[in-house]
């Protein structure tokens, strides 16, 4: 009996007698390994070698040897063994190559999943992680414990990833975005050591209009038209560039830089004009300023009413400081108070009472009721009735006192003339 080799010097496992035949087995070894028989006993010489290639060969070994005996393998019986191994270790690479596929898709889906966490996307919260792929056990036990040793990191390394998503989830479930709008529900967002900057993309207006770079408070405002500006309170409009309302209800700053501060149904419709309190105040005209009271009217350019009942400074640069029903009419003129009261001349001006009229340049009326300043640079102090109608003429009381001529003045008493 003998066993042959197409080469030898490397160490096999000594083979027992099998069958009259020849043996041939066809085996793949890994670089730097022997091939193992399954079934000791196999080779009848000890010291016969069988080869172990550094790769893939084909190993053909000859067995001479008398009939088995009871107990060992016939030929059919080591064939069939030769093919379920053969199969089996198929198998086990098939799985190895499907692992190694996993590994890259669950490191890749890591890698998406930081990714996403990293800039708060919203496919974090969609994402995962797939069902673990089962694994069969290879008869190699090294090749095993690294699979397993690569799959519990993958594992750790996910859980991690899981614990952190949660955090992620957790501080931004209350953030919601539809179209443009992101909105935070019960929560609040605190600037320390900063600031918040609201503006449009140069910082200035453009007149196409583009609502954009506005700070909005409260709720039912209109700012559609607005471009940097503010709005609080309720229910408040805010348009054109740099407008604001401070606060109040049903107010509207529609000119550019206008300013509404309160109340309630104020307008502030000219460029830079405002109205600071009050209801149903309107300043109309570019740099028209109303300061509350109720009902009053800022219409002359640079115009001031100061508070008061139905007053109005039509005139440019015109004020109303108070009063009911009051209206001053000509550039520069002043009423200062009183009931229904009217500064028609330029410069002039009615300083309280009742019913008083200074229509004269410069004139004046003092008081009193039903009193008239018609000449230039005309007085009427007081009284009831009164009416200076020359120029630089004067009635300093009484009652129906009249000065018409130039420089006459009426001192008091009744129903005097000069």
């Amino acid at each position: 009996m003998a066993c042959t080799t197409t080469k030898s010097n490397r160490p096999c496992v000594p083979m027992a007698p099998a069958t009259f035949a020849m043996l041939v087995i066809a085996m793949t070894s890994r670089p730097g390994s022997c091939a193992h028989v399954v079934e000791p006993g196999v080779c009848s010489v000890a010291s016969t070698q069988l080869p172990c290639e550094e790769d893939s060969s084909l190993l053909s070994v000859s067995v001479l040897s008398s009939p088995p005996r009871k107990g060992q393998l016939s030929m059919e019986q080591l064939f069939s063994r030769f093919d379920a191994m053969s199969a089996e270790m198929l198998a086990v690479k098939a799985q190895n190559r499907d692992l190694a596929r996993r590994v890259e898709a669950l490191a890749s889906q890591v890698t998406m999943l930081t990714a996403a966490q990293e800039k708060g996307h919203e496919t974090a919260r969609s994402f995962a992680a797939p069902p673990r792929a089962s694994v069969g056990i290879a008869d190699d036990a090294g090749n095993q414990t690294r699979k397993s040793s690569c799959l519990l990191y993958v594992q750790r390394h996910l859980a991690a990833l899981d614990k952190r998503l949660k955090v992620l989830e957790s501080n931004l479930g209350a953030l919601q975005r539809v179209n443009r709008t992101i909105t935070l529900t019960n929560i609040s967002l605190r600037v320390r050591g900063a600031n918040l900057l609201v503006s449009t993309f140069d910082g200035g207006c453009s007149a196409d209009g583009n609502n954009a770079g506005n700070l909005i408070v409260g709720g039912g405002h209109t700012f559609s038209s607005a471009q940097n500006s503010f709005v609080a309170g309720l229910g408040n409009t805010i348009s054109g560039c740099a407008s604001s309302v401070v606060g109040g209800t049903s107010n509207l700053a529609s000119g550019n830089f206008s300013v509404v501060s309160g109340g309630s149904m104020n307008r502030a419709s000219g460029t830079a004009s405002s109205v600071s309190g009050g209801i149903q105040n309107l300043a109309s005209n570019d740099d028209s300023v109303v300061l509350g009271g109720s009902t009053n009217v800022a219409s002359g350019l640079s115009s001031t009413v100061s508070g008061g009942l139905q007053n109005e400074a039509s005139g440019e640069d015109s004020s109303v400081s108070g009063g009911n029903s009051n209206d001053a009419e000509g550039g520069e003129s002043s009423v200062a108070g009183g009931f229904r009261n009217v500064a028609l001349g330029f410069s002039a001006s009615v300083v309280g009472g009742q019913s008083g009229q200074a229509s004269g340049f410069t004139a004046s009326v003092g008081g009193g009721a039903n009193n008239r300043a018609s000449g230039l640079a005309s007085v009427v102090s007081a009284g009831t009735g009164n009416e200076a109608r020359g120029s630089g003429s004067s009635v300093s009381a009484g009652q129906q006192n009249l000065a018409t001529g130039a420089g006459a003045s009426v001192s008091g008493g009744g129903g005097d003339k000069n």
